[in-house]
Protein backbone atom coordinates (compact mmCIF):
# COMPACT_ATOMS: atom_id res chain seq x y z
CA UNK A 1 0.00 0.00 0.00
CA UNK A 2 2.71 2.91 1.12
CA UNK A 3 4.97 1.39 -1.57
CA UNK A 4 2.52 2.07 -4.46
CA UNK A 5 1.25 5.80 -3.32
CA UNK A 6 -1.94 3.68 -2.24
CA UNK A 7 -2.04 5.08 1.39
CA UNK A 8 0.73 6.92 3.36
CA UNK A 9 0.36 5.66 6.83
CA UNK A 10 -1.16 2.38 8.03
CA UNK A 11 -2.64 2.40 11.40
CA UNK A 12 -3.83 -0.61 13.37
CA UNK A 13 -7.49 -0.12 11.78
CA UNK A 14 -6.71 -0.21 8.22
CA UNK A 15 -4.30 -2.85 8.92
CA UNK A 16 -7.22 -5.11 10.23
CA UNK A 17 -9.28 -3.67 7.42
CA UNK A 18 -6.60 -4.71 4.61
CA UNK A 19 -6.76 -8.22 5.77
CA UNK A 20 -10.32 -8.59 4.73
CA UNK A 21 -8.86 -7.53 0.88
CA UNK A 22 -5.85 -10.21 1.45
CA UNK A 23 -8.28 -13.06 2.34
CA UNK A 24 -10.48 -11.91 -1.49
CA UNK A 25 -6.95 -11.96 -2.79
CA UNK A 26 -6.01 -15.56 -1.39
CA UNK A 27 -9.36 -17.07 -2.66
CA UNK A 28 -8.86 -15.96 -5.99
CA UNK A 29 -4.99 -17.15 -6.03
CA UNK A 30 -5.30 -20.39 -4.39
CA UNK A 31 -9.30 -21.24 -5.40
CA UNK A 32 -9.72 -19.33 -9.16
CA UNK A 33 -12.98 -17.08 -8.23
CA UNK A 34 -14.28 -15.30 -5.48
CA UNK A 35 -16.98 -16.27 -2.93
CA UNK A 36 -20.65 -15.74 -4.47
CA UNK A 37 -21.36 -13.54 -1.18
CA UNK A 38 -22.38 -10.01 -2.26
CA UNK A 39 -20.36 -7.94 0.60
CA UNK A 40 -17.13 -10.31 -0.51
CA UNK A 41 -18.06 -9.44 -4.44
CA UNK A 42 -17.95 -6.00 -3.23
CA UNK A 43 -14.54 -6.27 -1.73
CA UNK A 44 -13.78 -8.36 -4.72
CA UNK A 45 -14.39 -5.18 -6.66
CA UNK A 46 -12.25 -3.42 -4.86
CA UNK A 47 -8.92 -5.38 -4.86
CA UNK A 48 -9.27 -5.98 -8.69
CA UNK A 49 -9.50 -1.93 -8.89
CA UNK A 50 -6.81 -1.57 -6.64
CA UNK A 51 -4.49 -3.61 -8.69
CA UNK A 52 -5.06 -2.46 -12.12
CA UNK A 53 -3.82 0.71 -10.28
CA UNK A 54 -0.54 -1.08 -8.79
CA UNK A 55 -0.28 -2.31 -12.22
CA UNK A 56 0.15 0.59 -14.25
CA UNK A 57 2.66 2.11 -11.25
CA UNK A 58 4.90 -0.58 -11.57
CA UNK A 59 4.77 -0.22 -15.51
CA UNK A 60 5.81 3.26 -15.25
CA UNK A 61 2.07 4.27 -16.32
CA UNK A 62 0.23 7.27 -14.73
CA UNK A 63 -3.22 5.31 -13.30
CA UNK A 64 -6.22 7.45 -14.32
CA UNK A 65 -8.31 6.33 -10.97
CA UNK A 66 -11.30 6.42 -13.13
CA UNK A 67 -13.12 3.86 -10.74
CA UNK A 68 -12.14 6.21 -8.02
CA UNK A 69 -9.62 3.25 -6.63
CA UNK A 70 -8.23 5.16 -3.77
CA UNK A 71 -10.82 7.02 -2.61
CA UNK A 72 -13.06 4.05 -2.05
CA UNK A 73 -9.72 2.08 -0.21
CA UNK A 74 -9.98 5.24 1.83
CA UNK A 75 -13.54 4.83 3.15
CA UNK A 76 -13.30 0.84 3.13
CA UNK A 77 -10.55 1.68 5.25
CA UNK A 78 -12.38 4.08 7.54
CA UNK A 79 -15.41 1.50 7.88
CA UNK A 80 -17.79 4.55 6.01
CA UNK A 81 -19.08 2.68 3.05
CA UNK A 82 -19.58 -1.08 2.45
CA UNK A 83 -17.96 -2.35 -0.63
CA UNK A 84 -20.51 -2.22 -3.83
CA UNK A 85 -21.75 -5.70 -5.40
CA UNK A 86 -19.55 -7.26 -7.99
CA UNK A 87 -22.38 -7.15 -10.87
Amino acid sequence: MTEYALKGDIDEVSRNRIKTLVTVRNKLIHFGRFENDPSIQGHAVLFIHLTEFVIAKILGLWPSNVFNATDRLEEFLKHQVKAKKLI
